[in-house]
């Protein structure tokens, strides 16, 4: 008969299993330093839910490429709900001839 034991309780974080993105990001930054840049980006990623929607490579370097594409697609998608168009105007909001 083999017993299976349970992990001891102490190798588990259940503050950082349980904490929201934000407490955890925060944690994340208190802990790291300007030389850790390349792990904070990763892991903030990881948090962010970032890593997960990444094909292939998941280095601080796509993770930062993937936010900036959300980031400026989120900004356009702002400034054409802002300034929605006139039939009277071209795509450019320029009055049409």
């Amino acid at each position: 008969r083999v017993l299976f034991r349970s992990p001891a309780l102490d190798l588990f974080d259940l503050d950082e299993q349980f904490a929201s993105e934000r407490i955890r990001l925060a944690q994340l930054t208190n802990k790291c330093t300007d030389e850790d840049l390349d792990y904070y980006v990763r892991e903030a990623g990881e948090i962010l839910g970032v890593t997960a929607k990444l094909q292939g490579d998941r280095s601080a370097k796509a993770t930062l490429e993937y936010i900036f594409h959300q980031l400026v697609n989120f900004k356009k998608l702002n400034q054409e709900s802002q300034y929605p168009l006139d039939e009277n105007q071209d795509g450019m909001g320029m009055p049409a001839l």
